[in-house]
């Protein structure tokens, strides 16, 4: 939801103030991110590229000028709060549709040298028949998963479209 663009503070209190009823969010690689980088003592190279950093100072209730003030901001904490409560979910399913942030969560076979499917080849990976009952850490981990290199490599076996977003769409149009 955040990480993008110079008005996070208004994406968060238009979402906020959606009757609950009416939205449906769906946690993706940023969100982790996002809780990750508040648990850090110093932010990464990547918290910097992916626009975390920015995003934590754009949501923050004041100006810091040190990192370590920052991540203790109550309304960061409040929002973290919030991603983490049971209002987010990994997926939602309908008769005929999957909608996710990237893929599902897929079997990682053992001879991988990752067990994180954006650093995973397709080779390894293996459509996991249960994958609804998934650990945390596996919804995660799909979260970071490539949606057209996945779904070509024909590891959607649900029998229903998966929905997703995370990837440029520019890059759909070389399918």
């Amino acid at each position: 939801m955040f990480d993008r663009g110079n008005e996070s503070l208004k994406i968060y209190d238009f979402i906020k103030s959606l009757p609950k009823e009416r939205r449906i969010l769906i946690r993706g690689n940023h969100e982790y991110l996002f809780i990750d980088s508040l648990s850090k003592a110093v932010p990464d190279f990547y918290d910097h590229t992916n626009g975390t950093v920015r995003t934590l100072n754009d949501l923050a209730d004041n100006i810091y000028s040190n990192w370590y003030d920052l991540v203790l901001d109550k309304k960061l904490e409040e929002i973290k709060k919030w991603i983490l409560s049971d209002e987010w979910i990994d997926y939602y399913e309908t008769n005929n549709y999957i909608f996710t942030h990237a893929f599902i969560p897929l079997n990682i076979h053992q001879n991988s040298y990752s067990k994180h499917m954006y650093n995973v080849e397709v080779s390894f990976l293996t459509y996991k028949e249960k994958w609804r009952d998934s650990t945390p850490k596996e919804f995660e981990n799909a979260t970071w998963g490539c949606p057209w290199k996945l779904a070509k490599a024909g590891l959607n076996k649900t029998g229903k479209i998966i929905v997703c977003g995370h990837w440029h769409t520019a890059d759909f149009l070389t399918i």
